[in-house]
């Protein structure tokens, strides 16, 4: 099993890539979807720091693409931090259990069920049919011209894979890393390609341009698609 020091920050995923006109034709049919953070994610920023979550409101806003299946939707709040575990430690190990005692919430792989967003689209072509990898978690970002998403840390690749494809609004956006105490850019352009991003390490983006930043992200629950980016000594 990969772990993020295993991996680099970032890398395009070899063999992948999207129909970038057909992506924002999709797009284009649902536009006035875009919703907040906490609209989107029912339940999830209860997983975050405030301050981080308050920085997300204020700057993002997403189209989901996959979610929990209806049942557990209408319970995604139903939680309290402390069912994660007692400590900070007991939760993230928890969380990398993915198991049954979590709250659904917690679980990013069983976010899995397609909105009608994605369902008989090119989002689904795309998704399900590309990556070894089963898919979960798949949802558009929306990064408003001149605003930023804070640094945080998500999860490890052994728990889940990060991936991104940008779409439009990539020209002078940055995504930051911090890399064993040193500190990394990078620019993805939209160009199609799906690239991975180690969100193990501490992360950011900011979008110094006038557009705003549109990419689809997604999680794959497994790691058969990034093997081939080990790093080698």
């Amino acid at each position: 099993m990969l772990k993020k020091r295993d991996l680099p920050a970032v890398a395009p995923i070899p063999g992948i890539k999207f129909d970038l006109d057909k992506i924002k034709d999709e797009l284009s049919k649902i536009e006035h979807l875009w919703e907040d953070i906490y609209k989107a994610n029912p339940g999830i920023t209860k997983l975050h720091d405030p301050s981080f979550v308050h920085n997300a409101y204020r700057n993002l806003k997403e189209i989901p693409l996959m979610v929990m299946p209806p049942e557990l939707m209408k319970v995604a709040d139903d939680f309290e931090l402390e069912d994660l575990g007692a400590t900070l430690r007991d939760r993230i190990r928890n969380k990398k259990a993915k198991g049954s005692n979590l709250p659904p919430t917690a679980n990013e792989m069983v976010w899995d069920y397609q909105t009608d967003a994605c369902k008989g689209t090119y989002f689904e072509e795309a998704l399900l049919s590309q990556f070894s990898a089963p898919v979960c978690r798949a949802r558009l970002h929306y990064l408003a011209p001149g605003m930023n998403l804070d640094p945080h840390i998500d999860y490890d690749p052994s728990y889940g894979v990060r991936i991104v494809c940008p779409i439009s609004g990539t020209e002078e956006c940055i995504n930051q890393f911090w890399v064993n105490g040193e500190y990394q850019e990078y620019n993805l352009p939209a160009d199609g390609r799906v690239w991975f991003l180690n969100t193990g390490f501490k992360h950011g983006v900011v979008n110094n341009g006038k557009e705003p930043r549109i990419a689809l992200l997604a999680t794959l629950k497994s790691q058969e698609d990034i093997e081939c980016l080990k790093l080698t000594s």
